[in-house]
């Protein structure tokens, strides 16, 4: 049989645990996608409008201070998204997604990480441990280590798993390297 690295399994396990953890923030839920649960389509899709408002004025609330103090932007930006989404307990996956960063980062200390989105803002994922010398736009490039946690669609796994991403238009939104 072949033989999966170790640090392989802890971060496609890190990203299964995430996942469990943002669908358990996800009270609400989504917008754009509509399972059945306690919450009909109307209250979801007023949820996120409403987390969506708070998301931009919170950011242009936040705005001269990240410019004047030289901060990352697309941080208070992963940070923003993942603080209402949260708070609302509703996002699609954009949301979702930043959610999972924060965790990642936050709670788990994996190292590196990437918030990532296909198109623009078409679908957003997390990547767990891809080689920064791969090329970020081309999936088919990554490093056979590198793993995906997409809450969103309640999948987490290695790169190789995800057929959907090879020859999609991919851009890191936010890398944290250390």
């Amino acid at each position: 049989g072949q033989i999966v690295e170790p640090a392989l399994l802890k971060n496609i396990a890190a990203a299964v645990d995430t996942n469990r953890f943002v669908a358990s923030k996800m009270d609400i839920g989504t917008s754009n996608k509509f399972l059945p649960n306690f919450w009909g389509a109307p209250a979801r899709v007023m949820c996120v409008a409403e987390s969506r408002r708070q998301i931009v004025g919170d950011l242009a609330r936040q705005g001269t201070g990240i410019r004047d103090g030289g901060l990352d932007p697309m941080k208070a930006m992963v940070d923003t998204w993942a603080h209402w989404a949260r708070h609302f307990g509703c996002g699609n996956c954009g949301e979702q997604s930043a959610m999972a960063f924060v965790y990642l980062r936050d709670i788990k200390g994996i190292r590196p990480l990437e918030w990532m989105q296909i198109g623009d803002f078409v679908h957003g994922f997390v990547v767990i441990n891809r080689d920064a010398a791969t090329k970020e736009a081309d999936a088919s490039t990554w490093n056979a280590s590198a793993v995906v946690c997409d809450p969103y669609k309640s999948d987490a796994g290695s790169v190789s798993n995800f057929a959907w991403l090879r020859g999609a238009p991919i851009k890191v939104l936010y890398r944290l390297n250390q």
